[in-house]
């Protein structure tokens, strides 16, 4: 159709979109001659569903401090409503480790705002930002997930952890990089975009189950989310309390670990030092399995904790887990 373009360059046209992706063609003409032709692509949301929610995923440590007021994050709510979101997954903790939410009581997890990195930086230090979404969201009929980032514990300069709990939650890796030593991840040759906890740490699980009922009894969330209850890589954990671990549970198997780590995995190097290649060893499979064991072990403590809640509050709070990596 025709448009004519106004003395300041621009011009303005509405055109009719079908469902999905659509693909208009502008052609620019001087007299009858064709100066360019350029196309744009517009993909028109539909808004029905049936009966699936349309998630919203919040990322902590980049997005809020873009709302640092009860009104900003309304604001934001209600562009995501009338685009057609139904459901927000809101990060009550993050992968450095802060939380999202004043009523810490349980766990002493520090509040965002005391995050270092400029580019993160921002949330003011008195803001409930948990309690703003849910009473937003719930006067836009939306639902609230709260998703937990479990054993991330921290990014950059930025922890959440004290240096004590960093010291007793940190992961052992056994690295290529790192010349055949086993060596907690903050003093390996590799740096991580995030450090991790070891799953298989007693002690960091209890810690994440405190986090977690914390934010269960305070506030109105729908469900509870897992986000990195993983490990890291297969390079980790590596620690003793992971070597013990897997030697009590290849005894239950009637089996047995006699050269450590080279019955899981042994890194190779050349005459110079040079990696070569890594070489998977007889009891490989049995690790893996164990570690599937030990992260199904904390789910069924998190299925637990949650169905306490529910009896003693009356609360429906469902449970979910993130499986992205």
């Amino acid at each position: 159709q025709p448009v004519t373009i106004r003395p300041d360059g621009t011009f303005s046209v509405t055109v009719g979109l079908q469902p999905k992706t659509n693909y208009i063609e502008i052609d620019l003409y001087r007299g009858t001659f064709l100066q360019t032709k350029t196309y744009v692509a517009v993909y028109r949301y539909m808004k029905e569903q049936s009966g699936r929610e349309v998630y919203l995923w919040i990322e902590q440590s980049t997005n809020l401090n873009k709302y640092p007021t009860s009104q900003a994050i309304r604001n934001m709510l209600v562009k995501a409503k009338q685009a057609g979101v139904t459901a927000v997954a809101f990060p009550v903790k993050g992968h450095e480790g802060f939380a999202s939410y004043l009523h810490n009581e349980l766990s002493g997890i520090p509040h965002i705002s005391q995050i270092k990195d400029p580019a993160k930086a921002g949330v003011p230090s008195d803001l409930d930002v948990l309690q703003e979404f849910i009473r937003h969201c719930r006067e836009l009929g939306l639902r609230i997930d709260a998703v937990f980032n479990v054993y991330g514990a921290g990014a950059g300069v930025d922890t959440g952890l004290t240096p004590e709990q960093f010291d007793q939650f940190e992961e052992w890796v056994y690295r290529p990089e790192d010349g055949g030593r086993i060596v907690p991840i903050r003093q390996s040759a590799y740096k991580p975009d995030v450090y991790f906890m070891n799953p298989a740490n007693e002690a960091a699980q209890q810690y994440q189950l405190r986090v977690i009922e914390e934010v269960m009894r305070h506030y109105d969330i729908d469900a509870v989310v897992l986000d990195r209850a993983r490990y890291d890589n297969i390079y980790a954990d590596f620690s003793d309390i992971s070597r013990s671990q897997f030697e009590q549970y290849l005894a239950s198997k009637g089996k047995t670990l006699r050269n450590w780590p080279a019955d899981v995995m042994e890194h190779r190097y050349d005459e110079n030092g040079n990696y070569t290649e890594t070489v998977r060893g007889p009891l490989f499979l049995d690790w893996l399995t164990y570690r599937s064991s030990v992260s199904k072990s904390f789910f069924e403590k998190v299925r637990a904790k949650i169905d306490e809640i529910n009896a003693e509050t009356g609360k429906q709070i469902r449970f979910a887990i993130s499986m992205g990596a």
